[in-house]
């Protein structure tokens, strides 16, 4: 899991699942053109934040937020992520995100992973890992997830219902 690898620790996570009929291969796929302007709850609750959301598609969509897409198993897993000082900034060096730069407040990585599951099923895991390098940002950032977490969770489930409808039309 590739989000282990870069993410080990963290203090705050949410995990979302959903087992949909295709092949990994499909859900994969499905994932990383999915059309976020096609559920009206992801697009309100895109547009309260104030976040970016003129382009709807996924991959362009977390370019737009300044995720990097850090690492990809084709047909199996990837992961966006990005450190976190005042505001959401690119990572350029992998090896510095895994190691954890004291320069920046925080890094968070969102992953997706595919899993066979038989039968033609495959479950797709939605996972958000937060590690806060210092106790301030942790204390802020516990506020602020407390207020976040459950439209950040609705967000991901709307996300894996829009793929499983997309797959089992």
């Amino acid at each position: 899991m590739v989000l282990e690898k870069y993410l080990p620790e963290y203090q705050f996570n949410e995990v979302h699942k959903i087992v949909v009929e295709g092949s990994t291969e499909d859900c994969y796929k499905a994932s990383m053109n999915l059309d976020l302007s096609k559920s009206g709850i992801i697009a309100f609750l895109f547009r309260l934040r104030g976040l970016p959301f003129s382009n709807t598609h996924l991959a362009a969509l977390t370019k737009d937020m300044r995720f990097t897409l850090l690492e990809e198993i084709q047909y199996t897993e990837f992961l966006y992520a990005f450190w976190f000082k005042s505001q959401p900034e690119w990572i350029t060096d992998k090896e510095e995100f895994m190691r954890g730069s004291s320069c920046y407040n925080a890094k968070v990585g969102w992953s997706f992973n595919f899993v066979e599951k038989g039968n033609g099923k495959t479950e797709i895991i939605t996972e958000t890992r937060v590690f806060c390098l210092n106790r301030k940002t942790k204390l802020l950032f516990s506020i602020y997830w407390f207020f976040i977490r459950p439209f950040s969770g609705l967000i991901r489930i709307q996300m894996l219902r829009l793929i499983k409808k997309e797959l089992e039309k």
